[in-house]
């Protein structure tokens, strides 16, 4: 009987499930999926045979010891048990690849070094000698992982990350990983023999086509590799290594033989020198008579109609390559466009990380699967392209075409597959949720930096949401404020609205790198999505930046999806999309709670209404008029909203649509009094509705002033700002009775941000 070894193999993230596939077609056994791997058992000939033919994996590593330590005295013991000198010789040089900490080891290059020692120990306890360390290209490369007290050590089998095929040594910007490429293709139905032409409009280094083609013509993808791992082992059996590449060799041979004579794929691109790096690169891998790649716009892309069975692969941009958003939706509207125009009949694929550019391909999606290209988390999308018929065609079809029988059973089958196929795509799509193992998965640096920073702010924001659930509870709060920059490099706020939740990014300094904003964000909605169970759809992300002029009550989309949140006793309406506010001010909830006390029985003046929660709000606490006074009849019509939700009449509650700073000078003059006032201008406006310009530093003494001009005897003005560095005019003290009530205005959401807004209860003097 043969004897077995327990390898762990190593895959990007998403690739798991067709890794899976691929060593189950292989023989292996005892296979167990893990995030970012395949555990299983395996002989030296299968090890040999996946590091030759596996098109998925990016390591094999073959297995010493599984261990639980406690400390770094058990750690060094562990490694001391293994018999390394029984794995390589004294004359072997060797490395270490070390991934992971844990609360005894605090850095990965402490664990290495602790590692090496340990080996390099053992070998002078047993010979009296010790190898040689080589950082770079060692014979050998150890490799250990952690995740807490469990230890995983184990020697590279592959030597290095077998995406590595041999062929590519120059590339377009942020290529993909060959193994990456051979899954996506691998997805979008590619199997040995494939009838279909496969084309790339866009095809930068054509790593996708290459991988299809060696897909297609059954090519091992590690023969071109210098070398392997095993190759430097004491249990290496050159003579069977030999014949099994010597038989993929023949193999690769005869199917290029018969290949020659017409193009297995085509790629074009606008760059003649990424055409040039793609030439080379197919020639390397010996496909140069099979494959074509031409210069070539995605503006002239124009494929022979006589083409029936074609298969398009694309990677187009999308964020890290181009820093317009606007011009990366023309590329795949214009992608789109070209696919639905020549494209007809075809089959096509498309790999993206952003829902909003694949909106924009206006294609039908037939299947979509997830993985990770680098650190970005990507989409997948198969399409089936229809072909168009004219309308004499589609009307003699019809006509001609009988009506089929229905069945009962028929309809049960078809019920039955439709069932079966979504099963099937659910599982597919869930293939990364799978519970890992105790090991941790394998991911490159940049990756590993990635991923901690989305868990550091999953930390904050799970951190931050037990701290405020007891006092939300307790005051039945629905709307309030998660996250505001409280991480500086994570200059973001977010928002919960009755369990629909706000991202709203700061805009960031010119000075900022852009791809390392891009890339907290995509942590930062990440995480957030992590911690509430969300889908990147169902999160809103807004930038907030200085608004000029009208822009700052523009529309910012036309979704007209509104819904209420409770607040107090009151309802209000929310939009997320529409506007770049929210319908809600979050951080003056203690100002409108304590209106609606001392509301009752008072005549109420709401001033730079907004959509008049504060109205609302004294009303519900028992106000017997009020007047809001707002310029906008976007919220004038919002405030009618929220007065008929909340079952007030518009008689005794009434909205005025004025400049409020115009209405003020009007105002003062009449009789009519008002017993409590909310004054809350903005920071400044300049909207071409105003008869002049608003400062709040430059303008509040003249607004107070005619604000308390219509204030009764008794009553009591509440003015708040949100200008940060606001100061009040300390000549406002002789006139009136003048109280800071900032500290209390503030919630518990906000108390990290005390200079949210600034508030003070200004009465007369009797």
């Amino acid at each position: 009987m043969k004897t077995t070894s327990r390898l762990l193999i190593t895959c990007p993230k998403g690739v798991e499930l067709v890794l899976e596939d691929e060593l189950v077609q292989m023989g292996l056994a005892s296979i167990k999926q893990t995030v970012g791997g395949i555990f299983c058992e395996a002989t030296l000939e299968q090890t040999y045979h996946i590091c030759l033919w596996s098109r998925f994996a990016n390591k094999v590593i073959w297995i010493l010891a599984e261990k639980t330590v406690k400390n770094n005295d058990e750690f060094y013991k562990a490694v001391r048990d293994i018999a390394w000198g029984s794995c390589f010789s004294i004359s072997k040089s060797f490395a270490v690849d070390f991934k992971g900490t844990n609360r005894f080891i605090k850095h990965s290059n402490f664990g290495g070094l602790l590692l090496k020692d340990a080996v390099v120990d053992t070998f002078k306890a047993e010979l009296g000698e010790r190898p040689n360390v080589v950082p770079k290209n060692p014979d050998v490369k150890i490799y250990a992982q952690i995740k807490r007290d469990f230890f995983l050590f184990g020697i590279d089998m592959s030597a290095g990350s077998l995406h590595r095929r041999g062929y590519r040594l120059a590339g377009a910007m942020a290529p993909l990983k060959e193994n990456l490429a051979a899954a996506l293709v691998k997805r979008a139905g590619v199997n040995s023999g494939d009838e279909r032409l496969f084309v790339d409009p866009m095809c930068g280094s054509g790593t996708l086509l290459i991988e299809a083609a060696m897909i297609k013509l059954n090519i091992a993808p590690g023969l071109e590799r210098p070398k392997f791992g095993f190759e430097n082992l004491l249990k290496h059996q050159r003579p069977m290594w030999e014949n099994l590449k010597q038989q993929a060799q023949d193999v690769r041979d005869k199917n290029i033989a018969a290949a020659k004579g017409e193009y297995l794929a085509i790629g074009y691109d606008r760059d003649n020198r990424v055409i040039e790096a793609a030439k080379e690169n197919v020639e390397r891998a010996g496909l140069a008579d099979l494959i074509l790649f031409k210069p070539q716009s995605l503006i002239d892309f124009a494929p022979d109609a006589n083409i029936d069975k074609a298969l398009l692969l694309t990677n187009p941009p999308y964020g890290e390559r181009l820093d317009q958003r606007d011009e990366l939706f023309a590329v795949y509207q214009l992608l789109g466009k070209k696919i639905r125009d020549h494209c007809q009949g075809w089959q096509a694929a498309v790999l993206s990380s952003d829902d909003f550019l694949l909106k924009a391909l206006s294609l039908q999606k037939s299947k979509k699967y997830q993985f990770y290209n680098g650190v970005l988390k990507t989409e997948w999308l198969l399409f089936d392209i229809h072909k168009k018929e004219t309308s004499a065609t589609a009307a003699v079809a019809k006509q001609d075409q009988p009506k089929p029988e229905v069945k009962a059973a028929d309809v049960w089958q078809q019920a039955s597959e439709k069932m079966a196929d979504k099963r099937q795509q659910k599982t597919e799509a869930d293939s990364e949720q799978v519970v890992p193992e105790q090991v941790m998965p394998e991911v490159d640096d940049k990756s590993e930096r990635f991923l901690q920073g989305v868990q550091m702010v999953a930390n904050r924001l799970r951190k931050n949401q037990k701290r405020l659930k007891k006092w939300l509870n307790k005051n039945e709060i629905h709307a309030y404020r998660i996250y505001d920059a409280d991480m500086p490099e994570y200059a973001f706020s977010l928002d919960c609205y009755g369990g629909q939740y706000q991202v709203t990014e700061y805009m960031a300094p010119k000075t900022v790198d852009q791809f390392a904003a891009y890339q907290r964000k995509q942590q930062f909605e990440q995480a957030v999505c992590e911690v509430y169970n969300l889908t990147r759809r169902q999160l809103v992300v807004k930038e907030r930046k200085p608004q000029k002029g009208s822009k700052q009550y523009e529309k910012t989309g036309d979704s007209n999806h509104f819904f209420r949140v409770t607040e107090g006793q009151g309802q209000f309406y929310i939009n997320l999309h529409d506007y770049l506010d929210t319908g809600l001010f979050l951080d003056h909830r203690p100002i409108r709670k304590k209106i609606a006390e001392m509301a009752k029985g008072t005549r109420f003046l709401n001033l730079f209404a907004y959509t008049s929660a504060a109205t609302v709000h004294a009303a519900l606490g028992g106000a017997k008029s009020s007047v809001s006074v707002d310029m906008s009849q976007t919220y004038q019509d919002w405030s009618a909203r929220n007065f008929k939700t909340n079952k007030l009449s518009l008689k005794a509650h009434q909205l005025v649509r004025a400049d409020c700073l115009t209405w003020l000078k009007l105002a003062k003059h009449e009789t009519a009094k008002f017993d409590l006032i909310f004054l809350d201008p903005p920071s400044f406006s300049n909207s071409k509705r105003m008869s002049d310009t608003l400062d709040v530093q430059r303008d509040h003494v003249e607004i107070i002033n005619d604000a308390m001009a219509l204030l009764s005897e008794s009553g009591l003005l509440i003015f708040s700002n949100n200008l940060r560095g606001f100061k009040i005019d300390e000549g406002l003290s002789e006139k009136y009775v003048m109280e800071n009530v900032t500290r209390q205005s503030i919630d518990m959401d906000f108390e990290r941000h005390k200079k949210i807004h600034q508030c003070w209860y200004i009465r007369h003097i009797l």
